[in-house]
């Protein structure tokens, strides 16, 4: 019997090409728990706002950039306002549980646009609103101090027909300087 020689090129380059088969082998177990990590998000489509809002903490705490791009996905839409039910849509997240301060912040900012810039639209999404979400709404939104344009619109509105009583509502809430969230 011959003695290996592990240090002749031959033995060596065997040796390489197990340690690479080796390497292969365990990224092949290794690649679908890859993929699962990544479905572990309960929201996976950038179009499905509402499930942000269903699961607005657990898609936060999962992956922070992926919240972002829905959220901005659907703030977009109501912005653009072709449909009164995107509005209420996005206008939904204030029933979200489980919002940090920047989202808390970036949410009442984007609100306090909407309302101020597009009334109408933003009035029309609260009526569409279910009732649970439109009443958390009305309990959490909170501007202080409310800006000049968004009170003058609250108290323009409180004498409209169909938006009068949640103006009137969002208006005591933006006066009373006491937020809950």
């Amino acid at each position: 019997m011959r003695a290996r020689c592990l240090s002749c090129p031959k033995h060596d380059s065997l040796a390489v090409v197990m340690a690479l088969l080796r390497a292969l082998a365990i990224t092949a177990l290794l690649l679908p728990f890859a993929g699962f990590a990544q479905t572990l998000s309960p929201c996976q489509s950038l179009d499905d706002f509402e499930c942000l809002v269903r699961n607005s903490s657990a898609v936060y705490q999962e992956n922070y950039e992926h919240w972002w791009k829905i959220y901005h996905r659907g703030f977009d839409k109501a912005w653009a306002c072709r449909s009164y039910e995107d509005v209420a849509t996005f206008l939904h997240l204030w029933s979200a549980e489980g919002i940090d301060g920047e989202t808390a912040e970036g949410r009442a900012e984007d609100t306090e646009k909407l309302l101020s810039s597009k009334p109408t639209c933003f009035f029309e999404g609260v009526l569409r609103m279910r009732e649970d979400a439109r009443a958390l709404l009305m309990r959490r939104y909170c501007q202080i101090p409310a800006p000049e344009p968004v009170l003058r619109i609250l108290r323009e509105s409180q004498n409209d027909e169909r938006y009068g009583t949640y103006a009137a509502q969002l208006l005591r809430r933006v006066q009373s300087e006491k937020c809950e969230y």
